[in-house]
């Protein structure tokens, strides 16, 4: 079981002489997406693979949802069908067969199945003794000016972004057994050019790994993604059906800041998976994680610069077992911890006197089981496979407490009289107080069947569902923590008038990297005014700064309660903290089909389900809980292909609807009536390749939905007050391939927000140019 997925990247050069070497089928098609779009890093490192793969394999298909307005952000997300397993599955084994006896050289080399594309990448790599060096550098130039009835005038209205960046990637191999790799930054602001400081160098990633024992053994140490199974190591993200790919690239830069990519987790720690066919009947793997999820801080002298003094420990595991080729058993288990003694600073008078922090540990337990029909239906077009994963979690939360534990005198004062007055200070302590543990459960079983859904023909489906029941009290740091968390990205600089100048496509799409000179005034930058004043200290010390909706912490359950109003309901509905969101229970499907050899791909989506729980109101009283509903549907056409053009053209659509209603309830002589919070959302896009490598890219999105706003009251009845939103987000752009690897960019666009009842309106116009250059 693969723990940790490793994304093989070379350079383009070596890239293509590779596929030449290896003669791969129909090479060098259409016109493949921007390199900026990295969901398909191993897509695009087969130049010459084919562009509507690499294009489906970098477009993110999920669902989405609402926004956060008034002051109530219901519970949301979207379903990831995902398996139920522990661990992903392993590569397919080749199927058991009797011994034979041995055949003759030329048949036996008929009989060696050829090596899959990644084998061949991985085996091309290993083999690649000594340093490579790859990479992109780019410059961009944004401009987004915001106006509109709900606009203020006399603030700034418009925002200019311009930078040029170089993103590097070392990696060594002093063996083919080990690697070794480091990705780091150079960024320069355009901006900031005449009165910067040094530009810093700024690493983003470090691993080592390897292998050892005959590769049954795959270690690593530093930075990797952990990802176990949706209930118990998982990186909820969101789910954007038939995704216009000239947004989709936007969304994935943005995403890629933080290292998500799709493969799980971002962790720092250790990691080694074991993976063996003990007999032609029997595999085995098992695998551990030891992983700092965050740092408390341990010294006086930097107690002013701490941001919290939570420190978090991950130790997990699995233990995996395979049988007959199908049959597959696993269990794991996951410990966060935090080590109170280190986290609350002893030595720390100040955190010793004003404990605020709250010490969570979290335990999961988790067995799962599955099946694959895989050997029972090897002649026939059928792919069947069930799953169920069941897990257990505890959590202990626990706080300081300040104690008075006696009296000393620490100083003599003279007062004005001359009279010397002894001072008695009290003696403080801090006090470990554990609260009431909490445990509950999850369940996930899930359904995956398929019918020439990997073979060319006229027509393949592929069904995929899943019933889920969380327990309300259901806990997991490292599979609950959102990975979107919606603020506001450019023109913040203007106090829009209504809803904060908050819209869901801006802080889906955009976000701002930048160095800057650090001062006492603009330590956060985005909170103060940046006066650029020599304060004696710290002027021009140049630090990099995130704006930007995305992030990989893993938050605490206190954590993700106070920041439920950064949950984005048109987006984050159903699942607001992924398929492990506690207090769910229901099904959810989602049915695709390919016709025409994949020319055509077609699908629909739905989901029922319901709180298990109500929310509590009083000791005697709750409200009933939150029913949740969705429907879908989607196409997406290669034109081009269809008509049997050698450009690619591509069209798509998709249209889903959330939705979550409250039942009627009475409350204290107050009666509340039923709401339905709805929100609609519809994407539209074109990519089409006009001449050689120039390329026209299109894409509309609507949200049309009511979030609350408030109630309105009539005698003893309350009536939720539901906003009438319209939110819209469209652009055009060019995409000019110079060279394998090299694009220029040029798109024009505008975000749109309309609310109609409390009258408020805005628009942000954005104009944007960039040229790519990979290496």
């Amino acid at each position: 079981m693969e723990t940790v997925s490793f994304t093989p990247k070379f350079p383009a050069a070596a890239a293509l002489s590779l596929a030449l070497a290896l003669a791969l089928p129909n090479p060098a098609a259409a016109k493949s997406p921007r390199p900026a779009a990295k969901a398909a890093v191993l897509a695009k490192a087969a130049i010459a693979a084919d562009s509507a793969t690499a294009a489906a394999a970098a477009g993110a298909t999920s669902p989405a949802a609402q926004l956060a307005l008034g002051e109530a952000a219901e519970d949301t997300i979207t379903s990831e069908a995902a398996p139920a397993a522990i661990a992903p599955a392993a590569p397919a084994e080749p199927a058991d067969i009797a011994p034979a006896p041995t055949p003759a050289p030329e048949a036996a080399a008929a009989k060696v199945p050829e090596a899959s594309l990644p084998e061949r990448i991985a085996g091309w790599e290993r083999n690649q003794l000594g340093v490579t060096i790859q990479g992109t550098t780019s410059s961009r130039f944004i401009q987004s000016s915001i106006g509109g009835k709900s606009a203020t005038i006399n603030q700034p209205t418009h925002e200019n972004l311009a930078y040029s960046r170089a993103d590097v990637q070392f990696t060594a191999r002093p063996s083919t057994s080990t690697y070794g790799k480091l990705d780091f930054r150079l960024h320069q602001d355009w901006e900031n050019y005449y009165d910067e400081g040094p530009n810093p160098l700024l690493a983003r990633w470090f691993e080592f790994g390897g292998t050892i024992w005959d590769e049954k053994i795959k270690f690593g140490f530093g930075d990797f993604h952990g990802n176990y199974s949706p209930l118990t190591l998982y990186s909820p993200g969101l789910a954007l059906p038939n995704e216009p790919e000239i947004f989709a690239a936007r969304r994935q830069m943005a995403m890629d800041e933080w290292h998500l990519d799709g493969s799980g987790l971002p962790l720092q720690g250790f990691h080694a998976d074991y993976s063996d066919r003990i007999t032609p009947g029997f595999s085995l793997s098992a695998g551990a994680i030891a992983s700092r999820l965050r740092t408390g801080a341990s010294s006086t002298s930097t107690w002013l610069y701490w941001t919290d003094d939570v420190e978090k420990l991950m130790g997990a595991g699995y233990l995996k077992a395979e049988f007959f080729g199908g049959l597959e058993a696993g269990v794991s288990r996951i410990q966060i911890v935090d080590p109170v003694k280190t986290s609350r600073a002893l030595n720390n008078e100040y955190v010793q006197h004003s404990p605020t922090a709250m010490f969570e540990d979290v335990t999961v337990n988790a067995a799962s089981l599955s099946y694959d029909a895989k050997n029972l239906v090897q002649a026939k077009p059928i792919a069947l496979k069930l799953g169920v994963e069941f897990a257990q979690s505890t959590y202990m939360p626990a706080h300081d407490r300040v104690d008075t534990t006696g009296f000393y005198t620490t100083q003599e004062i003279v007062d004005q009289a001359g009279t010397v007055a002894p001072v008695r200070h009290p003696i403080l302590g801090l006090l470990h107080v554990q609260d009431t543990e909490l445990k509950d459960d999850a369940l996930r079983a899930t359904l995956h069947a398929g019918w020439r859904e990997t073979e060319t023909g006229p027509l393949g489906l592929s069904l995929d569902a899943a019933f889920l029941r969380n327990g309300k009290d259901y806990v997991n740091d490292v599979a609950q923590s959102p990975e979107f968390l919606g603020r506001r990205i450019l023109n913040s600089a203007n106090q829009v008038k209504g809803f904060g100048g908050y819209n869901t496509f801006d802080a889906l799409y955009n976000h701002v990297y930048t160095v800057d000179p650090v001062t006492s005034a603009n330590t956060s930058e985005w909170w103060a005014t940046d006066t650029k004043t020599y304060n004696g200290t710290n002027n021009w010390f140049r630090a990099p700064q995130f704006k930007n909706s995305y992030t990989n912490v893993a938050m605490t359950r206190s954590e993700r309660v106070a920041s439920a109003g950064a949950l984005d309901p048109q987006l984050q509905m159903l699942y607001p903290y992924g398929p492990a969101t506690p207090n769910r229970q229901g099904i959810d499907a989602a049915l695709s089909a390919k016709i025409l050899d994949g020319k055509i791909e077609a699908g629909i989506q739905f989901a029922s389900l319901k709180e298990q729980d109500g929310h509590v109101l009083d000791s005697a009283t709750a409200a009933p809980g939150l029913a949740f509903g969705r429907i879908g549907a989607g196409v997406k056409v290669q034109a081009g292909q269809w008509l049997g053009w050698d450009k690619r053209i591509t069209v798509s659509a998709g249209y889903l609807a959330d939705n979550a209603k409250q039942a009627a309830y009475s409350y204290k002589d107050t009666a509340y009536a039923e709401a339905n919070v709805k929100s609609a959302l519809l994407n539209a896009g074109l990519y089409a390749n006009v001449w050689k490598g120039l390329s026209f890219l299109a894409g509309y999105q609507q949200i049309k939905s009511n979030p609350y706003r408030g109630y309105t009251v009539a005698g003893k009845t309350k009536t939720a007050d539901q906003a009438d939103l319209t939110q819209g987000n469209w652009a055009v752009g060019l995409e000019y391939r110079i060279a394998a690897g090299v694009y220029a960019t040029a798109e024009y666009g505008a975000i749109s927000l309309d609310e109609a009842k409390s009258a408020t309106a805005f628009s942000q116009k954005l104009v944007s140019g960039g040229l790519v250059v990979g290496f």
